[in-house]
């Protein structure tokens, strides 16, 4: 059976079809949210480092992802969107200055990331984001996402 006929493409290379059904398609799949700690911030800088999925760990909803679904979806995001928003809302002024696969177990804050991790560092523009991540506001990267469930 076939995919979707934009499965691949990006927004900009799509049809007007296409975009139609690629948006009744996400409108029908149910929204999953995982908030991920911010594992070190340098105030200085104004960046905020944090993981945003481990391999082979179970999240909140019972899924685990393999380290070739992470890179997958990593690739996606740096490909089809990188938009950091303030509380899955509308975009907020910050950027991502890096965004990459552990390749080892590396150390980071208080804690060790696993190797096959997705890691991302965020440099906080808007003078109000800011504060709020100071203040203990915003605590952490979460990532939203919307899916099939399939029993395999």
């Amino acid at each position: 059976m076939a995919g979707p006929s934009w499965k691949g493409k990006k927004r900009s290379e799509m049809t007007k079809e296409e975009l139609a059904a690629c948006e009744k398609a996400r409108a029908a799949c149910p929204k999953v949210k995982k908030t991920v700690e911010i594992a070190k911030m340098d105030v200085d800088q104004r960046l905020i480092y944090g993981v945003v999925l481990v391999p082979d760990v179970m999240d909140l909803q019972g899924d685990i992802c393999s380290k070739e679904d992470i890179q997958e979806a990593a690739h996606d995001y740096l490909v089809n969107s990188r938009i950091i928003k303030a509380q899955h809302r509308a975009p907020t002024d910050a950027d991502v200055v890096e965004c990459y696969i552990a390749p080892v177990d590396i150390p980071l804050g208080k804690g060790v990331i696993p190797a096959g991790s997705w890691v991302m560092v965020t440099k906080v523009n808007s003078e109000a984001m800011w504060t709020a991540i100071k203040k203990g506001d915003v605590t952490g990267y979460s990532i939203g996402g919307r899916g099939t469930r399939e029993e395999i």
